[in-house]
């Protein structure tokens, strides 16, 4: 079923508040636009051999983001603020301070504007 078709995942649109993630490793920031596909070629692109090339998705709107994975081979893990690290297997909402990993990069969302989002 593709995004816009699933009731779990908002279209992206234009009053997506600014967010960005952090790969904890680095350091290095990267600013989400509505629709951010992260992988070894994507818009946030990593060197990570154990990343598929499309790995994972981030879509945005008014009421926040969403990590989808895109049926990549080792997964997206996804820690809610600080907590225990489980599959995404469906789209799973984004809050500041959780902790994502593909492959083996770990990437922090960052909301900061709003703790809600």
């Amino acid at each position: 079923m593709s995004a816009e078709a699933s009731p779990h995942v908002p279209p992206a649109g234009s009053s997506t508040p600014p967010a960005w993630l952090v790969e904890v490793r680095s350091g290095r920031r990267y600013p989400l636009t509505p629709v951010t596909t992260i992988g070894r070629r994507g818009e946030i692109a990593c060197g990570d051999p154990y990343m598929s090339r499309r790995h994972a998705e981030i879509r945005g709107d008014a009421r926040g983001y969403w990590l989808r994975d895109l049926e990549s081979v080792n997964g997206s893990y996804h820690g809610a603020n600080g907590g225990p690290q489980r599959p995404v297997l469906a789209p799973t909402r984004l809050r500041h301070g959780d902790l994502i990993t593909l492959g083996t990069t770990a990437l922090a969302f960052e909301a900061p504007g709003d703790a809600d989002v």
